[in-house]
């Protein structure tokens, strides 16, 4: 059984590729074309020698070049080879393409029969057009979460609070003050899990300690909140400008003096390369006036012994 999609692509193929009908090419689909090519790409790179070559049965031997001493039994007419790529793919391996160019023989006729075109075109002709899917048949399925139930209580917090908790303003994060048992006063758990008898003095006593610690904190709060603020936004006094401006006139001063220090340099490698000059120069004269010399004393010497 074949699929629909592989008919199709088959098509496609088909109509992208324009062959002609002598061509064996135009049979494969397009899967199996593309495992050719790369077993053909393999074979011209990879493979190796061809030996014990048997034209009849169409039969030989394979090396590879990364194993020059292994060798690969190849049967075109059992569509087989000791690699296992041939059987498995139902294409002929980059082995079997070395044997059919060794035996001038075209490769796409061992091609399993499965992979070609007329097989799908076969597979599907009794049942002519492939009726297309109705969308009314196909129901929305809409998946809802699971029905859970809320657990019971305040959720814990998990991380646990220390000193490294730091506000925006940088202070540490205060905690608030405990809640007190609105039935005994005390401090540690609420009115619905209290067995203390009533106490109403205590009640009140602990409510007015509370509201005086509430009190505190946020006198405390406010307090490093306007620090961290002048801090924050706080304006340059004059001693803070004029260091600045000393500070700023001392590297400038000292750019100046380095920038100073480089034309120095440059104009003394100038002046070098000027008196270099000048010496090769000299240097030249005067052995020129030495050669003048050297060839007026030979033609007075030749005058001479004439």
């Amino acid at each position: 059984y074949l699929a629909p999609s592989t008919l199709i692509e088959n098509y496609l193929y088909m109509n992208q590729k324009n062959y002609d009908d002598d061509q064996t090419e135009v049979m494969l689909g397009k899967s199996a074309a593309t495992k050719l090519a790369n077993f053909r790409n393999n074979a011209v790179s990879c493979v190796r020698t061809v030996v014990n070559v048997n034209k009849a049965l169409k039969t030989g031997s394979v090396s590879s070049k990364q194993d020059p001493d292994k060798y690969y039994a190849v049967n075109l007419n059992l569509k087989t080879c000791t690699c296992g790529a041939y059987q498995r793919f139902r294409v002929p391996c980059s082995h079997a393409v070395k044997l059919c160019s060794h035996l001038k023989i075209e490769v796409t006729q061992f091609v399993d029969e499965l992979l070609t075109i007329e097989a799908t075109l076969n597979a599907y002709s009794k049942i002519g057009t492939i009726a297309p899917i109705s969308t009314t048949e196909i129901r929305p399925i809409q998946i809802q979460p699971p029905v859970t139930t809320r657990p019971r209580g305040r959720p814990t917090e998990k991380r646990r609070r220390c000193g490294m908790d730091v506000n925006l303003y940088g202070f540490p994060i205060q905690k608030k003050p405990k809640r007190v048992c609105a039935r005994c006063g005390i401090l540690g758990h609420f009115q619905k899990n209290c067995k203390n008898p009533i106490n109403q003095k205590l009640v009140n006593e602990s409510k007015e300690a509370n509201k005086l610690i509430t009190k505190e904190i946020k006198k405390e709060n406010e307090y490093k909140i306007e620090e961290a603020e002048k801090k924050l936004f706080a304006k340059p006094n004059s001693t803070t400008q004029s260091e600045l401006s000393t500070t700023t006139s001392k590297i400038a001063e000292i750019n100046n003096k380095k920038i100073e220090k480089i034309n120095t340099e440059k104009l003394i490698k100038i002046e070098t390369e000027k008196l270099k000059k000048i010496e090769t120069e000299n240097l030249i004269e005067i052995e020129t006036e030495k050669i003048i010399e050297i060839e007026t004393e030979k033609i007075i010497e030749i005058e001479t012994e004439k």
